[in-house]
């Protein structure tokens, strides 16, 4: 395997502004200040788990990317037979064996995390039974995944700082809002992205069961939603409001104005790139938030 493909693996775009932004995100607001060393254990193990759920999707994926309307998604590793899929799954179970050696060094805890969303991971791409496929199967999936990321991370973190009850209640806040923001509302708009294709590929997901008109609603109600929450986790957190958390809060609702006006623009007349473009600047969006949310405790 060439150098391209092992940087086609790791995704160093997703890793740098999905993983590692979380990372700092979230161990910022549940300590609130800058995290220790732990941070370093905590990207690591997080970025072989996301390598690892990612080929696990692209394998499960195949059929669906080799009919996609996107280029990307037809050039993928698996899906243009650069790779084959039994060498994915061979990557996919180093990846996961890594995870799970360096985590149990380092805790008991981020270990039945990692072990916890290799099951998940499984169950949600591959038959039979395939989340990914049911209507609100990606939304839980997400939920799950944030929901265990931050448990894992609040332990694994308060085993060496004792965290407050104030960092306890506004850290709860913050990842309550991220649930909505790219958990339920990001989700949404990756499911209208793909609407054809999953059409094509067979897949009952939440838009495809509830109609563009109702998802894009749910989407609009739920980013806003998502924003309120963590801009109010800054208003309860132990430390004032400072430039970069109003920053972030700014930035929030920037977003969230464009994702009404153009989920609005999706209600009167489906347009496939203008879903495509409001996707792929989410993460963006995301992870800019999750910076400006870490400088905010510096």
């Amino acid at each position: 395997m060439n150098f391209n493909h092992i940087l086609a693996i790791i995704k160093p775009k997703v890793l740098l502004w999905f993983t590692v932004s979380t990372c700092l995100g979230f161990s910022a607001m549940i300590l609130q200040k800058v995290p220790d060393y732990n941070f370093v254990f905590l990207v690591v193990v997080i970025s072989l788990v996301n390598i690892g759920a990612i080929l696990i999707n692209d394998i499960g994926d195949i059929d669906v990317d080799m009919a996609s309307p996107e280029l990307s998604k037809r050039d993928r590793l698996i899906a243009s037979g650069k790779i084959s899929e039994k060498t994915a799954w061979s990557y996919v179970c180093i990846v996961f064996l890594l995870a799970l050696v360096i985590s149990i060094f380092h805790s008991i805890y981020a270990f039945v995390f990692v072990m916890i969303i290799m099951v998940f991971s499984y169950v949600y791409s591959i038959p039979p039974l395939r989340f990914c496929e049911r209507p609100y199967g990606s939304i839980l999936y997400w939920i799950i995944l944030i929901g265990t990321c931050y448990i894992m991370m609040y332990i694994t973190l308060n085993e060496s700082i004792e965290v407050s009850i104030i960092s306890q209640f506004s850290s709860v806040v913050f990842t309550s809002g991220v649930v909505f923001f790219i958990g339920i509302a990001e989700i949404i708009a990756k499911d209208l992205r793909d609407y054809k294709n999953d059409i094509i590929g067979g897949r009952n997901t939440f838009v495809n069961h509830l109609g563009i008109r109702k998802v894009c609603w749910v989407m609009i109600v739920t980013a806003w939603i998502g924003i309120i929450l963590w801009g109010l986790s800054f208003f309860i957190s132990s430390n004032p409001i400072n430039i970069f958390s109003s920053m972030c809060i700014v930035v929030g609702i920037i977003w969230c104005i464009r994702v009404t006006t153009r989920g609005i623009s999706l209600i009167k007349k489906y347009h496939q790139p203008l879903a495509k473009t409001l996707h792929a600047d989410w993460t963006m969006i995301y992870a800019i938030m999750q910076i400006l949310t870490f400088l905010a405790f510096i």
